[in-house]
């Protein structure tokens, strides 16, 4: 059975609140894992651990500019 090994980096209060809901199980990642994984080779094809984490960092910057952007949208509008 292959394994994908994760490393992620969140903040404690994050990490805590995902504790409360029991999301931080290792049976809870590995499904998240490999539902990443196939989710990235149905639209990209057969791809590298690393090449899936590649894509889903990228994703992650994506969406913290995202947040970003709409932050700085809503901080002009309340001036």
């Amino acid at each position: 059975m292959p394994f994908v090994e994760l490393t992620i980096r969140i903040p404690q209060a994050l990490a805590d609140e995902a504790k409360v809901f029991d999301l931080l199980r290792d049976e809870r990642l590995s499904e998240t894992a490999k539902a990443v994984s196939e989710a990235a080779s149905e639209k990209y094809g057969s791809l590298s651990d690393d090449e899936v984490m590649g894509l889903v960092n990228e994703e992650i910057k994506m969406m913290r500019a995202e947040e970003r952007a709409k932050e700085t949208l809503a901080k002009t509008d309340e001036a």
